[in-house]
């Protein structure tokens, strides 16, 4: 598929910031399966006092708002299936269906963000 093709980990989230698609890149840096992390919001990939979730989640609502393409400026940490921190550069681009938002595409790397074309 399109997804498998793409080297970097990609995360499909739907406006109600659940993971509707990840590709095996994703699923081999966050060791979260596919059909686990399926349907699965992005609050419950990771611990609730972890202040990611809230800050992921303001990220895409942004872009969902803006409809327009962001980067992680200082990157972000994602939480991996065990709990562990990583840090990861990335950019989030708007879904739209008929002008209006329908979710985001999440693309990311593991490392500290760097000047990447996507």
């Amino acid at each position: 598929t399109l997804m498998e093709s793409v080297s970097e980990a990609v995360w499909l989230i739907d406006k109600q910031l659940r993971v509707i698609a990840q590709n095996k890149a994703a699923g081999e840096l966050t060791v979260w399966p596919a059909a686990e992390v399926t349907g699965c919001s992005v609050f419950n990939l990771m611990p609730a006092s972890h202040e990611t979730a809230c800050e992921l989640a303001r990220l895409l609502q942004d872009v969902m708002e803006s409809r327009e393409l962001i980067s992680f400026e200082r990157g972000i940490c994602l939480v991996t299936r065990a709990g562990q921190p990583i840090l990861v550069g990335g950019r989030i681009a708007p879904v739209t269906n008929q002008g209006q938002p329908a979710g985001a595409v999440l693309v990311f790397w593991k490392g500290v963000p760097e000047r990447r074309s996507v």
